[in-house]
């Protein structure tokens, strides 16, 4: 097997023989007889110099890499047998068949073998560079689709681990790259391995100085190319502690952080010089991926955290419902019994403050329900929910005015709908039916009702661009107290229990929607539910 030297020392070796050729000439130039054997002379010493300064690029790596440099070899020797025969046929014939002498005048001979050996160095550089741009088009589409699978991999995975582990084997089981990691920086400045592929051992990181590629990535949020001299006890410009070609530090950008780095080794020069921006939309892609993870993993935790609430609150509903009211109707039918003023004049008293007891668990009942989350509502006629529970309301004279449209829905759960139009129409009865300061108060008594001389009232249910509005043309709720009413346990009647409208802005909120309170057109109370959502 032919051994070829390197490069270097093919470049080494043109350069003495260039020179030498140079100085042979230079000197058989001045030892002519004749000043003008320097115009002979000056061509052969401009292709002996040629061939020097060939040398020396060859040498310093300037005109092809060291992996061609057989078939630069085998092109330059091919040039110089060719043009050594050529040299010798015209010796044959001016010397042997003309009779000629060209012992004093050898620059013939020199000039047309060293014009070979340029002619061949010229070709092979050609070929080489040829070469060289076919295999970098192909490494380019091989890096091209690499990273469309790698994208791929990054939009399937079902966590951020997979993820990170997927895209680092995808790119080192590639022929363009030879390993992979990943550097998470999910608080300060702390840095951990969180993935990698092609590596027997990758260590963590722990520099944070700006000139680091790490640091760079991170601050630019662009990718940073670690240079091909990069001194190997450097440790800030070489995370890997070992000798390396290039490497690639890729920031994984999401919507509001950078989440870590992707590094991406290949063990030859300039496996990145064309990719920048590939590699920089891969690293979005990724960090938007991983965006979609810590979103998806966040509302596993809430839908988690909700469902433990709603276990809560049904042992609280059902607490309520057997422990309380059950002890509650036994104590009411007692006190029925001893309701003759006569024979015991605190009954009625007891049957008032058992009446109004049941109200308030009838509320927290409520409460704790309107506190559930609502998961895919369907589609609720508003206005067939709105009469619906008008009918099932203490209204006395008061009149219901629906302008909604019947076909207009929202998504709800009905009883909860039906439950929201309760409250407000007991809240716009029990306003417009006494003074201004009992608003915002609990269920009313049938007697207080009854004894109310209050003059007809209307409640008017209407449509927003967005959702819908309940107003009555009663008193109205003073500005200063507005934003008052919904909070729990707020009242200014001493028989409510101050929790109708806050169950209203549960029910509002779990259904994702919202509620205001403002003033009508008549001068009354107004709340405006906005759903967002409403057809």
């Amino acid at each position: 097997m032919l051994i070829v030297p390197s490069t270097r020392l093919s470049g080494g070796l043109l350069t003495g023989l260039g020179s030498a050729l140079a100085v042979f000439l230079a000197y058989d130039a001045v030892t002519s007889p004749s000043p003008l054997y320097w115009v002979v002379e000056a061509y052969p010493i401009l292709l002996a110099l040629t061939l020097s300064g060939t040398g020396v690029l060859l040498a310093r790596g300037h005109l092809v890499a060291d992996r061609y440099r057989g078939r630069l070899f085998a092109w330059t020797a091919g040039s110089t047998a060719v043009f050594l025969l050529l040299t010798a046929y015209l010796y044959t014939l001016l010397v042997v068949f003309a009779g000629n002498d060209l012992r004093p005048t050898p620059v013939a001979l020199i000039t047309i073998p060293t014009f070979g050996v340029l002619v061949g160095l010229l070709v092979g550089v050609y070929d080489a560079r040829n070469r060289e741009r076919g295999a970098a088009i192909e490494r380019l589409s091989q890096a091209n689709n690499t990273l469309r699978i790698a994208t791929g991999e990054a939009v399937e995975r079902p966590d951020r681990t997979a993820l990170e582990r997927a895209v680092c084997a995808r790119l080192a089981e590639s022929n363009a790259y030879d390993a992979a990691w990943v550097v998470r920086s999910d608080s300060g400045d702390a840095r951990t391995v969180s993935a990698s592929a092609g590596l027997d051992d990758v260590p963590g990181i722990t520099e944070s100085g700006d000139a680091s590629a790490f640091d760079a990535a991170r601050r630019t949020h662009s990718v940073q190319l670690v240079p091909d001299d990069t001194p190997a006890d450097d440790a800030r410009q070489n995370p890997l502690g070992t000798d390396r070609a290039s490497m690639a530090v890729v920031p994984l950008v999401g919507a509001d952080r950078v989440h870590g780095v992707l590094s991406v080794y290949a063990a030859r020069q300039n496996a990145f010089s064309y990719l920048r921006d590939v590699f920089d939309e891969l690293g979005e892609t990724i960090g938007r991926a991983i965006d979609s993870h810590i979103a998806r993993d966040a509302l596993s935790r809430r839908e988690k955290e909700l469902e433990r609430q709603n276990e809560r609150l049904d042992e609280f509903a059902s607490v309520v419902s057997h422990d309380l009211r059950n002890p509650l109707a036994v104590i009411l039918g007692r006190a029925e019994l001893l309701s003759d003023p006569r024979e015991n004049e605190h009954s009625d008293a007891i049957l008032r403050a058992g009446t109004r007891m049941e109200t308030i668990i009838a509320d927290l009942l409520a409460l704790a329900r309107a506190r559930r989350a609502v998961e895919d509502p369907p589609s609720v006629a508003i206005a067939a929910t709105a009469r619906d529970a008008w009918a099932t309301v203490d209204t006395h004279n008061c009149t219901l005015d629906v302008s909604l449209a019947e076909n207009a829905t929202a998504p709800a759960n009905r009883a909860r709908l039906r439950t929201v139009f309760e409250n407000l129409f007991r809240n716009c009865v029990d306003h417009g039916s006494t003074t201004p300061h009992s608003h915002a108060s609990g269920t009313p008594t049938a007697r207080d009702a009854a004894e109310s001389d209050a003059p007809s009232l209307t409640v008017h249910v209407g449509p927003l661009p967005d959702g819908f509005f309940v107003e009555d043309d009663g008193c109205g709720i003073p500005a200063n107290r507005r934003e008052d009413v919904f909070e729990r346990g707020y009242t200014t009647n001493t028989d409510g229990t101050g929790f109708g409208l806050s169950i209203v802005a549960q029910i509002i909120d779990t259904h994702g929607w919202t509620i205001s309170v403002t003033e009508s057109r008549t001068g009354g109370a107004r709340f405006e539910i906005r759903t967002n959502a409403a057809d």
